[in-house]
């Protein structure tokens, strides 16, 4: 797993990782000086926190 610090002057997307037309996660795309950072976190709108990608909601 990659481990980065956002910054303000980050641009953030999430992406979804779909396999077999199931959604697995949500991964937080970090552009930087056109350099992406995949980061390892699912984003939960419910809670609006970080999770790792392997924990539930």
């Amino acid at each position: 797993m990659i481990v980065a610090q956002l910054t303000d002057d980050m641009i953030c997307h999430t992406v979804a990782v779909v396999i077999d037309d199931v959604q697995i996660s949500d991964y937080v795309i970090a552009v930087e000086e056109n350099d992406l950072l995949l980061i390892g976190k699912r984003y939960d709108p419910q809670i609006n926190k970080f999770l790792d990608a392997e924990q539930q909601t």
